[in-house]
């Protein structure tokens, strides 16, 4: 072995710790960057009172303590407009439940949470439900693309047995 393949022989090693090492500070930035973003600290409870309202508490999810000073939304879901809003002063909010589909949207400084509104006693007069839509839609690109995929698979046989 002369010199010169010893030289490559070092400086392809080195290129392999290098490479090693690019990847282990790419995985720490990536890692890093997961760890940094965190958990809403706020807790939603919404309670059913039977007579077509329903109740809003905030919780602090460390503490348990009741927020006060909160804004309450509810949002349809048919055209995203604002059904009823409140803002708190005292700990809990009562709103009566609207004849369509909502969210309830809380929104407290940088936090913001929704969540699906209670279904009233005789249900929705209007009902927006996009699961359906989204599972449909999903199904057929699924398909779609199994269908496109066997007509290549099926191409490449045809071709590789004419040539």
């Amino acid at each position: 072995m002369n010199f010169l393949t010893f030289q490559n022989i070092i400086r392809t090693k080195e290129k392999r710790l290098l490479n090693k090492i690019k990847i282990l500070l790419l995985l720490i930035i990536f890692s890093s960057n997961l760890y940094s973003h965190k958990e809403f600290q706020i807790d939603l409870e919404i309670k059913d009172l039977k007579n077509n309202t329903f109740s809003v508490l905030v919780r602090s999810k460390k503490n348990k303590m009741i927020l006060k000073d909160y804004n309450i939304q509810l949002i349809s879901k048919l055209d995203k407009r604002i059904l009823n809003e409140k803002k708190s002063l005292n700990k809990i909010l009562i709103f009566d439940i609207p004849n369509e589909s909502y969210w309830i949207y809380l929104n407290i400084r940088d936090d913001n949470i929704i969540k699906n509104g209670i279904i009233a006693l005789n249900g929705f007069k209007i009902n927006v439900d996009k699961e359906k839509k989204a599972f449909k839609y999903t199904l057929i690109l699924s398909l779609l693309f199994i269908f496109m995929s066997a007509l290549i698979y099926i191409n490449k046989l045809i071709f590789k047995h004419n040539i």
